[in-house]
């Protein structure tokens, strides 16, 4: 199965977000399904909903996310998809040979790395909950999505939104998530 969360704002899925803890929903939604279904989910995905249609834009509505890089599962996303067409569903498009020529890098995952994302996912919710349970509630924002420049609330933690130190981490690679839990987590 597969995970479709649906998104009237800007819908992206990058590791940085997932590293930092931003965005962790989409595999925490699969590991649930997974415990209830009793089936492993083969992707995780974000759609970007708006309120007009455009057809240069028809791209922008295609699933965002992270899947298992297996030929039967892109054609199971797209059961459209012909011989030297691009899919308008996942970023993949077809060779003129019918062999899947991926376009979105690290969101195609071995099976492995997809485990090691959910994981990693899990890992990080309990801690954030461990944290909360013991009282510990401090603010330590991260470099991607930089809350503290549009946060109502900013005098509440008593941050000066021009003199956040955001947490930064040069480069993210799906190892980092097995490196990280392995040394912190």
């Amino acid at each position: 199965f597969r995970i479709v969360d649906y998104k009237s704002g800007k819908a992206d899925a990058n590791l940085k977000e997932l590293y930092y803890g931003n965005k962790l929903q989409l595999f925490l939604y699969s590991c649930a399904m997974e415990r209830v279904l009793k089936k492993k989910s083969v992707g995780s995905f974000y759609l970007p909903l708006h309120n007009a249609y455009v057809k240069e834009l028809s791209n922008t509505y295609s699933l965002k996310g992270f899947y298992l890089a297996e030929d039967f599962v892109v054609h199971s996303f797209d059961r459209r998809l012909e011989a030297g067409n691009s899919s308008d569903i996942v970023n993949v498009r077809l060779t003129k040979k019918n062999e899947i020529y991926k376009m979105g890098g690290y969101k195609e995952l071995k099976i492995d790395d997809l485990k090691n994302l959910k994981d990693y996912s899990v890992k990080v919710s309990e801690n954030a909950v461990d944290e909360i349970r013991s009282g510990y509630i401090s603010p330590s924002p991260s470099e991607v999505s930089k809350p503290c420049n549009y946060c109502p609330y900013v005098h509440v933690c008593l941050k000066d939104s021009k003199n956040i130190e955001y947490r930064q981490v040069n480069s993210i690679n799906l190892d980092s998530f097995k490196e990280a839990q392995d040394e912190r987590i």
